[in-house]
C-alpha cells in the first residue's frame, strides 16, 4: 500500500509538472516554432538523432525515456567511458571494481554478480551485437559516433537479457570524405601520485570505387591510485589496455551495402585492489587458525596490506559482418558476429599481509549471434519484424588456495587449494515484431511482441589436493533447461504540436533463468535459478520550445517484477562465496526530468534529475531472514546532475556536478552498519579548452575535483572482516586533441 501511495503521489506531481509542459510552453512552442525548411538558429539546442527503435529519428520523437550522448558532447565534457556517461543519465549507475567486474543498473536493476551462471539484466550493445560477457566489455571508449541508454524493459526491439534497460553504442562509419583524428592525454592522481597517459586516433575515407575503410586504435596507461605495503612497486587500480578496429564499407549498388568490422583488445591491469576495513569492528573473525590473530588494517583507503602480487590479462578478438538492403517498401538488415573472450585473474582474497586465502580465476567464452530484420513503410502503418539467434560457449575455473593462516588451511595440514570448473552453453532463439499504426499526423498506436526461447546445459567439477577432507570432490552434468518467454508491448504516442509529444507505454520483460556457478555441493550446483519477469508502466512528455531554446522531458514509471535474481554472499566452509537466488516480488517506482537551456549562443545549462523508489515487496531469503520492504541494492532515492558549457571561441569551458543520495550494498538494509551504506555522493568535473588551430585543440581538465572517497565493491562476508574496493581519487591532466 505505500509503495501504491508513493505512486500515486509520483504521477500526480509528474502529471502537475506535465501540465506545465503542455500548457503555455506547448503555445510557446507552437508559436515560436521555425518556419518548414528554415534552418535553426544558432541559438537552438542542437537535434540528436538515435536509432532506438532501429531506425533514424529525433531524439524527441522517441516514445521511449531515452539519454543520448554524442562521440563529440562526450569529449568535450572530458569523458571517456560508458562511466561517465552515467554520471548524466538519470537512474543510471555504472562503476568497475576492476576491469573485468563493471556493475550496471538502471532504474535500480542490474547486476552484481560477476560469474558466468546467469545472465545480464541490462543489455549492452555495440553496433547492433549483444555483449554476452560484461567482463569481456571494453570501459573505455574510443571513435564513438553516439550512445543511448534506454530505460525501461527493451525487450522487443533490442531482444535479449534487456528487462532493465539497453545500452546502445554506435561507433562511426567509414565515409568518402577523409577524415582523421588523434588524441593524446598526461595526468596524475593527485592525492595518489600515480601517473595515466593514452592516446587514441583513426583514418576514415575512401579507398577505392565505393568501397569505404576506417582503422582505429587506443592505447590508455594508469599506475594505480592505491599503494601496497607489502609489495614493493606494486599498485591497486592499474591498467595498461590497448585496441584496434578496422572496418571495410562496400556500396553493392545503389540499394545495398556491406560493412565488415574487425577488432581485437588487450588489457593488463591489476585487479581488485582490496582493502580490509570494519567501521564498528562488528565482525568478529572466526575462519582464522586457531592462535592466528585477527590482521590490524590501514585507516587509508588507498593502503593496501595484501601480500601476493595481483594481476589480471584480458584478450578480446572478434568481428561483424552488416548487410543492409532496400527494396522498394522493405529496408533489409543482417548482422553476423563473433567474438571470443579470455580472462586470467589472480588476486589476494583476503587482503590482508597473511596467508588466509588467495583466488585464481581463468575464463574463456565464445560467442555468435546473427539477427534478422526487416523494416517497412505502408501507408498509415510502418513495422518492424526480426529473428534472433545467439550461441555462447563459457569455460571457467575458480581456484581457491587456503594458507597456514586459515581454519582450513590449517585443519588440512597447511594448506589446501580448491578448485570448480564450470562448463556452460547456452542457445538462444527469438522472434519479435512491432507495427505503427497512425491513423492521425498527431496520434501513433503502437503493439509488439516478442517470443525468447533460452537452452542451457551446464557442468560442474570440484576437486582439491586433500581429498574429501573438506571439500568433497564431485563431477555433475546437469541435463538441459529450457526457458521460455512471450512478452507484448503496447505505447499510444501524441504530438500536440511539433515540438510537444505525450506518451503512454506497458511494456514486459525477460530474463533467462540460469545456474548457481561457485557450487561446493552437487546440491547447490542442482539450484537452478527461476527467470525473472518485469511489468512496466511509463508515461512520458517531450516538450521543445522558445525557437528549440529549451528542451525538456519527463517521465514517470512504474515496475513490478517477480522473481527478482539477487546475488547474496554466504561463507561455506571458511570460503565466501555468491549465491543467486529468486527474491519473490518487488516494486519500483520513479520520475525523470532532463532538461537543456541555451541561454545564449554561448552558454547552455544542463540540469538533470531522478527519483526511485525501489523497494523488495516480498522477500524471504531464508527461514530467519526476511527482507520485505527494504530498499534494493545500487538504488539511490534522489540523484542529479547540472552542467554548464561556455564557448568563446577560441575557449570553451565545462563544469559538471553529479549528485546522488545514499543507497545500500546489501539487501538487508543494516542501517546500524555503516559499512553496508554509501554515503551521499557529489562529484565535480571541470574541462577547459583552448583552440589552438582550426584543426588542434588543448584542454586541461579534472575529475572528482573535491576528492571524494567512495566505494565502487563491498563484500560482506560473516566470519571475516569486509574487504571493499574504492574508486580514483582526485585526477587533473592536459588532453590534445587533434581533428581534420
Amino acid at each position: 500500500m505505500e509503495s501504491t501511495n508513493h505512486f500515486v503521489r509520483v504521477s500526480l506531481y509528474t502529471l502537475a509538472v506535465g501540465s506545465l509542459l503542455l500548457g503555455p510552453q506547448a503555445a510557446l512552442a507552437q508559436a515560436a516554432a521555425a518556419p518548414a525548411g528554415e534552418a535553426p538558429s544558432a541559438n537552438s539546442i542542437q537535434d540528436i538523432v538515435v536509432t532506438a527503435r532501429k531506425r533514424s529519428e529525433s531524439l524527441q520523437a522517441v516514445p521511449v525515456s531515452i539519454t543520448a550522448v554524442t562521440g563529440d558532447a562526450l569529449a568535450r565534457a572530458g569523458g571517456i567511458s560508458l562511466a561517465d556517461v552515467s554520471r548524466q543519465a538519470p537512474n543510471l549507475y555504472f562503476e568497475k571494481a576492476d576491469a573485468s567486474i563493471p556493475f550496471v543498473y538502471i532504474r535500480g536493476i542490474g547486476n552484481r554478480n560477476f560469474d558466468p551462471g546467469t545472465d545480464t539484466s541490462i543489455g549492452i550493445f555495440v553496433d547492433g551485437v549483444y555483449q554476452a560477457r560484461l567482463s569481456g566489455l571494453d570501459l573505455d571508449l574510443f571513435d564513438v559516433d553516439r550512445i543511448e541508454v534506454l530505460r525501461g524493459p527493451q525487450g522487443t526491439i533490442y531482444g535479449k537479457n534487456t528487462i532493465g534497460g539497453a545500452i546502445s553504442v554506435t561507433t562511426r562509419e567509414p565515409g568518402p570524405e577523409f577524415r582523421a583524428r588523434a588524441m593524446a592525454e598526461v595526468g596524475r592522481g593527485e592525492t595518489s601520485g600515480d601517473w595515466f597517459y593514452g592516446t587514441t586516433g583513426s583514418i576514415s575515407g575512401q579507398v577505392g570505387e565505393g568501397v569505404y575503410g576506417s582503422i582505429s586504435g587506443v592505447y590508455r596507461q594508469r599506475e594505480g591510485w592505491a599503494r601496497y605495503l607489502t609489495i614493493p612497486g606494486q599498485r591497486g587500480g592499474g591498467n595498461k589496455n590497448w585496441g584496434i578496429d578496422s572496418k571495410l564499407k562496400f556500396d553493392l549498388g545503389e540499394n545495398a551495402s556491406l560493412k565488415l568490422d574487425a577488432f581485437y583488445k588487450w588489457q593488463n591491469a591489476t585487479p581488485l585492489a582490496l582493502h580490509m576495513n570494519d567501521f564498528n569492528n562488528t565482525r568478529p573473525v572466526t575462519t582464522l587458525a586457531p592462535g592466528v590473530v585477527s590482521p590490524d588494517y590501514p585507516d587509508n583507503p588507498f593502503t593496501l596490506i595484501g601480500n601476493d602480487p595481483s594481476y589480471l590479462r584480458k584478450r578480446q578478438p572478434g568481428g561483424s559482418a552488416t548487410l543492409n538492403v532496400s527494396l522498394d517498401r522493405v529496408d533489409l538488415t543482417s548482422i553476423t558476429a563473433y567474438q571470443h573472450n579470455s580472462l586470467y585473474e589472480f588476486y589476494d582474497a583476503d587482503a590482508s599481509n597473511q596467508f588466509f586465502f588467495n583466488s585464481d580465476i581463468g575464463e574463456k567464452s565464445s560467442q555468435f549471434s546473427e539477427e534478422l530484420r526487416a523494416t517497412g513503410t505502408f501507408g498509415q502503418f510502418s513495422g518492424l519484424v526480426g529473428l534472433y539467434y545467439g550461441q555462447e560457449k563459457v569455460r571457467r575455473f575458480d581456484t581457491n588456495y587456503y594458507g597456514p593462516s586459515s581454519r582450513n588451511g590449517a585443519l588440512a595440514g597447511g594448506t589446501l587449494n580448491r578448485r570448480v570448473d564450470f562448463d556452460l552453453d547456452t542457445k538462444s532463439y527469438a522472434a519479435f515484431g512491432q507495427i505503427d499504426w497512425k491513423p492521425t499526423d498527431q496520434l501513433t498506436v503502437t503493439a509488439g511482441a516478442r517470443y525468447s526461447r533460452d537452452r542451457k546445459q551446464a557442468d560442474y567439477q570440484l576437486t582439491n589436493d586433500r581429498g574429501p577432507l573438506i571439500f568433497i570432490p564431485y563431477q555433475l552434468s546437469l541435463p538441459t533447461k529450457t526457458f521460455t518467454s512471450f512478452d507484448p508491448t503496447a505505447s499510444v504516442k501524441y504530438q500536440f504540436t511539433p515540438a510537444v509529444m505525450a506518451y503512454a507505454s506497458f511494456a514486459t520483460g525477460y530474463k533467462s533463468g540460469g545456474f548457481q556457478y561457485n557450487a561446493l555441493t552437487p546440491l547447490s550446483a542442482s539450484q537452478t535459478v527461476r527467470p525473472e519477469d518485469v511489468k512496466s508502466y511509463e508515461v512520458g512528455i517531450k516538450s521543445r520550445f522558445l525557437d528549440n531554446r529549451i528542451r525538456a522531458n519527463l517521465a514517470v514509471f512504474r515496475m513490478d517484477y517477480s522473481d527478482l535474481q539477487t546475488l547474496r554472499f554466504i561463507t561455506v566452509n571458511g570460503q565466501s562465496i555468491n549465491v543467486i537466488n529468486n527474491a519473490a516480488k518487488s516494486r519500483i517506482t520513479g520520475v525523470e526530468l532532463e532538461t537543456q537551456f541555451q541561454i545564449t549562443p554561448e552558454l547552455r545549462l544542463t540540469a538533470n534529475y531522478s527519483h526511485l523508489n525501489a523497494k523488495y515487496r516480498n522477500y524471504v531469503f531464508n527461514a530467519t531472514v526476511d527482507f520485505s520492504g527494504n530498499r534494493m541494492q545500487f538504488a539511490p532515492r534522489n540523484s542529479f546532475y547540472i552542467a554548464a558549457d561556455y564557448d568563446v571561441d577560441p575557449f570553451s569551458l565545462h563544469v559538471g556536478y553529479n549528485w546522488r543520495s545514499r543507497f545500500f550494498h546489501a539487501a538487508d538494509n543494516n542501517k546500524t552498519d555503516l559499512n553496508s551504506i554509501e554515503k551521499p555522493l557529489g562529484l565535480l568535473e571541470a574541462m577547459v579548452a583552448y583552440k589552438i588551430t582550426p584543426q588542434l585543440r588543448l584542454s586541461a581538465f579534472g575529475n572528482n575535483l573535491l576528492d571524494k572517497r567512495y566505494r565502487t565493491l563491498v563484500i560482506n562476508v560473516t566470519g571475516f572482516t569486509q574487504r571493499e574496493v574504492y574508486a580514483s581519487p582526485r585526477t587533473v591532466g592536459l588532453r590534445l586533441n587533434f581533428d581534420y
